[in-house]
């Protein structure tokens, strides 16, 4: 899949129209439906995809996964210097 070649763990319905090229939204939103109920593609909240079923517990583990559900969810986000300290263990 060329999400994989991407590398990217979380994406938007805007994402995937850009990569699969689909100017159709219903076409595209069909096929989202179709890959999240095939479990192929797991919903993280709505218009948030992941090709990853994430449980609580790994979203508390792995901070740099937080912050990039953040980004997605909030658009111009940033990760401040202070969070990104703490993250990394030297706060």
């Amino acid at each position: 899949m060329q999400l994989q070649k991407n590398d990217m763990n979380v994406f938007t319905a805007q994402d995937l129209s850009v990569v699969w090229k689909y100017s159709d939204e219903r076409k595209l939103y069909e096929l989202i439906k179709y890959y999240v109920k095939s479990r192929r593609m797991f919903r993280l909240a709505r218009g948030l995809y992941s090709l990853n079923e994430y449980s609580s517990d790994n979203l508390k583990q792995d901070t740099n996964l937080l912050f990039e559900i953040a980004n997605k969810l909030v658009a111009n986000s940033y990760v401040s210097l202070y969070s990104a300290l703490t993250a990394h263990g030297l706060i």
